[in-house]
């Protein structure tokens, strides 16, 4: 990987396979090093891939609030990618932010209305926020993408036992 960035400094997955490659030694350490020397020659504009690996990689190393700007970084870089959005959105849920975690997932939702992990994110947080009305929404646009989820269809029934 070192031979190729040498040659091929600007190219972003290039420094992202790098990362991944220490990531799978444990050394998180380095990769995020990695990622931050990439990120020193790539410009902002196409820089989405190696934020949202720093921020998975913050993750594992336990920087969570720097994972937590790098994913959101990454969100706002690749809009056109809703597994970032997603991604970022489970983070906020993951260290007590739901409400910014719905507000994130709602805005992916909105840009992308058939993607079944952003639907499912919703559904469940509302859930767990008992906010019953709303992810009962949620939860009927995912069963309008696949009628034959027997996991949705349960979650229905259950959100309109907990309604009523």
């Amino acid at each position: 990987y070192r031979n190729v960035l040498d040659v091929h400094k600007s190219y972003p997955q290039g420094w992202v396979q790098m990362a991944q490659f220490y990531s799978e030694l444990d050394r998180d350490t380095d990769a995020i090093q990695t990622l931050k020397q990439g990120l020193e020659v790539i410009p902002e504009a196409q820089s989405a891939d190696l934020y949202h690996a720093m921020g998975l990689a913050q993750v594992r190393t336990k920087e969570l609030s720097e994972a937590i700007v790098s994913l959101a970084t990454a969100a706002q870089l690749a809009s056109e990618n809703p597994h970032y959005s997603y991604v970022y959105g489970i983070a906020l849920n993951t260290y007590q932010r739901p409400e910014e975690a719905l507000n994130v997932l709602q805005k992916a939702h909105e840009a992308h209305p058939d993607n079944r992990e952003i639907l499912t994110a919703l559904a469940a947080i509302s859930q767990d926020m008992k906010q019953y009305q709303t992810a009962l929404k949620y939860a009927s646009q995912l069963l309008s993408l696949d009628p034959e989820d027997q996991q949705t269809q349960e979650t229905i029934v259950q959100l309109k036992t907990l309604i009523q």
